[in-house]
């Protein structure tokens, strides 16, 4: 690939990665102006607090339309993130940025009003509209490729977007790592990374729906749902989340072959899969599938070796 950088100078490389951003110019310049980030109707205002003695661990709260949520970082500082409706996606002026998340924060007592209080200007406020990305496969033309928030931004509801940046990066290196030709490298990064990824945007994506949904009526039965089952869907993604992201999920299998007395039924099958992915066997009837199911799952051995998986 050649290279020629906006400060000057020509560079040769193997491979370009490109980590630019919800806003990435390299995604623009491979797909086309299809695929800009997607407005949610809502912002993040961000700010990081001293963290009082008596802070509870993690804790979001439920309002109308204005839900603050509070983690703390270490024994001494907490972060808060507010999220706010922000119908037509408005350009806030930096300088008023502490006026505006105390004005969205009206109302509250107990600590997220204490909190509000003792905000006394804009420095250390950061904003970002809610948007999401999902470009569709392939993420890479040639030789370059764009990934983290530039190929799957997604809201910050269960904390994943640098997650999923950094398992790219990790899954790009096992993959430049094997004997697989780059662009080839960079289909299989793709098909492994996308169903994780877009399991990330669609919970976070129904989280944010759902509690910025809430109405006074509605309130009781909000908070009560949230205590009854937003740790139950938590754990369910963490089950997912909480496998490895690197080819040891996958399911592989290499010159496996079975013969019935003089019939072969099987020979030199390679195959992989990983978790996520779904298949279907076609074929006639005699022509193996039920044997290669039974071979998978332990109950044919398989006949010549060597067969790994």
């Amino acid at each position: 690939m050649q290279v020629e950088f906006t400060e000057g100078g020509p560079g040769e490389y193997d491979l370009v990665v490109a980590f630019d951003g919800i806003k990435s110019a390299m995604r623009r310049r491979l797909f086309g102006p299809g695929h800009e980030p997607v407005f949610s109707g809502f912002g993040v205002w961000r700010v990081t607090f001293p963290r009082p003695p008596r802070s509870p661990a993690a804790t979001s709260t439920r309002a109308l339309a204005r839900n603050p949520a509070f983690i703390p970082l270490n024994e001494r500082e907490m972060y808060m993130f507010l999220v706010t409706m922000e119908p037509g996606q408005p350009r806030h002026d930096p300088a008023r940025f502490d006026v505006l998340v105390r004005e969205r924060m009206a109302g509250f007592t107990g600590l997220p009003g204490e909190l509000r209080d003792s905000i006394t200007g804009p420095e250390g406020i950061v904003y970002s509209p809610l948007s999401e990305v999902m470009l569709p496969l392939p993420w890479h033309r040639g030789r370059v490729v764009v990934l983290g928030d530039a190929a799957h931004a997604c809201a910050p509801h269960i904390t994943q977007g640098a997650g999923m940046a950094l398992e790219d990066a990790v899954v790009l290196a096992e993959l430049l790592g094997t004997s697989m030709p780059a662009e080839h490298a960079l289909t299989a990064l793709g098909e492994r990374r996308w169903p994780r990824c877009k399991l990330v945007q669609d919970v976070s994506h129904q989280i944010l729906l759902n509690e910025m949904s809430v109405t006074a009526g509605s309130l009781p039965a909000a908070i009560k749902r949230m205590r009854d089952e937003l740790a139950l869907q938590t754990a369910r993604v963490d089950v997912v989340l909480n496998q490895p992201a690197l080819s040891h999920e996958r399911l592989e299998v290499q010159n496996a072959s079975k013969t019935f007395g003089t019939a072969k039924v099987l020979d030199s099958v390679d195959l992989q899969l990983a978790p996520g992915e779904i298949h279907a066997l076609i074929g006639q009837n005699g022509s193996g599938k039920s044997t290669l199911i039974k071979l998978l799952s332990g109950f044919h051995p398989a006949t010549r070796a060597p067969a790994s998986w």
